[in-house]
């Protein structure tokens, strides 16, 4: 199967869906006052960027950046279904975020990620990220 990044408008039922399991996911990993992932009604902003992943006709995940101002941005909203992990799929969609946020003039990328989310960090660890 050909695994599909693109940009799409964060609303409708399929992706609504994968923005509710990835809420219900980080309820369950941190704890309210770390839990600052972003609901449907903020990803679908003018300002967000948000890519959808796709493994044939499957929703496999999704990631975002905020811009915080014409040259720093965030990444939000990084997600992969389960049973889609291991596939590559969070570094490609990764790798994409960075592409197009350079392409508009993005030159430094912030995240924050739980510190029991070890898989998170080593994706953006052996992406370049540092503490």
């Amino acid at each position: 199967m050909q695994l599909v990044i693109r940009r799409e408008r964060p609303a409708g039922v399929e992706i609504e869906a994968l923005i509710t399991e990835r809420l219900a996911q980080s309820a369950q990993t941190s704890p309210p006052e770390s839990n600052h992932a972003l609901g449907i009604g903020a990803l679908d902003m003018s300002s967000v960027v948000f890519l959808t992943a796709r493994l044939g006709e499957a929703l496999a995940g999704c990631g975002a950046y905020v811009p915080i101002d014409a040259a720093t941005a965030e990444v939000k909203s990084m997600f992969v279904r389960p049973a889609f992990r291991g596939q590559g799929v969070a570094r490609t969609v990764l790798a994409r975020l960075e592409t197009d946020a350079l392409a508009e003039g993005i030159r430094a990328f912030y995240l924050e990620t739980g510190t029991d989310s070890f898989a998170a960090r080593q994706l953006y660890e052996a992406s370049g990220f540092s503490y």
